[in-house]
């Protein structure tokens, strides 16, 4: 009779722990999209991004066709930089890692970024 007891609280409080859990993660995954939301909000409802992968995906559109995309390059940079009568800022952001190896400064990344 006493192990019946010690096996129900064992599965009830197991149970609740995994409530506990899925409720726990749900709310972090929520609050770290509002995060996001607020940081895209903030700069503005005026910008461009110009980039190879699309922020949301269209099912119509498979992953393949997007990876034959050719990337951003620093010309189309200066097309838009060109053609924008109305652009406060144009920007130019390189995201491929360099390592950079040497005695002081060893296994740093760095990226390139440019703008008028």
């Amino acid at each position: 009779m006493i192990a019946n007891k010690t096996e129900d609280f064992s599965l009830s409080f197991g149970i609740t722990i995994g409530i506990f859990c899925i409720i726990s993660v749900f709310t972090v995954l929520d609050w770290m999209g509002k995060i996001d939301r607020e940081n895209i909000n903030s700069m503005g409802s005026n910008v461009i991004y110009v980039q190879k992968i699309p922020w949301s995906l269209n099912r119509n559109l498979a992953w393949w066709d997007i990876i034959r995309w050719p990337s951003v390059s620093l010309n189309d940079y200066q097309a838009v930089l060109n053609r924008s009568a109305k652009a406060e800022v144009v920007l130019w952001l390189q995201l491929r890692p360099k390592r950079l190896n040497t005695d002081t400064q060893c296994g740093n990344d760095v990226f390139g970024c440019s703008d008028r």
